[in-house]
């Protein structure tokens, strides 16, 4: 450190192991101190305490003025220096949705990252703001050691994953509002842990239709069915689980479900008026039916940004009964050949399956019919 006063040049000292130091022989008169680290640490907010305890130098170095007296001594002269911290880590797109980085998941670059002080648990004042790299990494650097708080905002409307789920070096950290819990950052300490995982949401849905002539596609001038209720539920082990949302198709047949998480979704159609539904997957995808007899539709892994679109059509004509919900048609097309039990005594074995239902095992006679 330096001590100047108006009369004199300035006299220099090195502190100690301890960080001790002292100016001794001084003639009375006003003086100032500076203090000076050469490894480019920080000095510490100057007095806000005991001026025994406290850091007595400004962010330049310099005390105020000392007054000494003839044989006065003044041993409350003392600077705080600290390392400057960091924080910071990245933003993904997590298209799963479970709120973990997973192999494979790419970097969401364009998040705006805002960094505020943290005061009882509160965003404070804000300190930066940056935006995510072209990998989703970012860095607050240079700050006091304190008490912060991180929010992310991504201006494409995409939606935070849930947060604290797993690791902390590799979940998402972030709210649905955005922010983060607080983060203390000590002398130096570079926190590469604070993360935010983002998904887009997908939706489900297309066209209801009168199947004319019950060939289960879509032909030129079959018209969409309406008021046929659409339910959507999540997917659990091949089976409906949790209802998420029920719709009625319009006067086109049309239905939708949008703003869905990525997962596992299974959908069913009931049609009020007793029609039955066509044979389910006989063509393109794009045009066939989708409904096994049961209604139900199986979907599998729907993912952030994915819109898929589901048709499905009820005969014009009332089928039997047997046929009805609860019941799969036992049709050669339907019907799923195990292996290693091929044809015997001119007949062949098939097993009739449901979404999420497996039902009875029958073998057809010589006529191909299923009893």
């Amino acid at each position: 450190m330096l001590l100047m006063n108006a009369g004199h040049a300035g006299r220099h000292k090195v502190t100690d192991a301890n960080g001790n130091y002292n100016f001794s022989g001084l003639v009375p008169g006003d003086y100032i101190v500076k203090f000076i680290a050469a490894d480019g640490s920080v000095l510490s907010t100057a007095n806000v305490g005991d001026d025994a305890f406290d850091s007595d130098a400004g962010a330049d170095g310099f005390t105020g003025c000392y007054t000494l007296s003839s044989g006065e001594t003044i041993d409350t002269v003392d600077a705080g220096f600290s390392e400057t911290a960091s924080i910071g880590d990245k933003v993904w797109v997590d298209s799963n949705a479970n709120g973990v980085q997973d192999a494979g998941e790419v970097g969401k670059a364009g998040v705006t990252v805002e960094l505020y002080t943290c005061v009882d648990e509160m965003p404070g004042t804000l300190v930066d703001t940056k935006v995510t790299d072209a990998n989703g990494n970012y860095n607050f650097s240079g700050l006091m050691p304190g008490d912060y708080i991180v929010k992310f905002i991504a201006a494409d409307g995409s939606v935070l994953s849930t947060a604290n789920v797993g690791d902390d070096a590799f979940d998402s950290d972030a709210g649905a509002d955005g922010f983060t819990g607080c983060y203390t950052l000590t002398s130096g300490e570079n926190n590469t842990t604070v993360d935010a995982g983002f998904y887009e949401t997908g939706s489900i849905g297309d066209r209801v239709w009168v199947d004319a002539n019950g060939n289960g596609v879509q032909d030129a001038g079959e018209v969409g069915k309406a008021g046929v209720t659409v339910e959507l539920y999540t997917c659990v082990d091949e089976m409906p689980g949790t209802l998420v949302d029920t719709k009625v198709t319009d006067a086109n047949g049309n239905y939708n479900f949008s703003g869905l998480v990525p997962g596992d979704y299974i959908v069913k159609f009931i049609a009020a008026d007793g029609s039955v539904l066509s044979t389910a997957n006989v063509g393109d995808d794009a045009f066939d039916s989708d409904a096994g007899a049961d209604g139900f539709w199986l979907l599998h892994a729907l993912l952030g940004r994915d819109h898929r679109h589901r048709r499905c059509r009820f005969l014009g004509n009332r089928l039997d009964r047997r046929q009805g919900v609860g019941r799969q048609q036992c049709q050669r097309r339907a019907g799923r050949r195990r292996s290693g039990q091929g044809r015997r005594d001119g007949r062949e074995l098939y097993t009739c399956d449901m979404v999420g239902l497996r039902a009875d095992t029958k073998v057809t006679d010589a006529s191909s019919s299923c009893n």
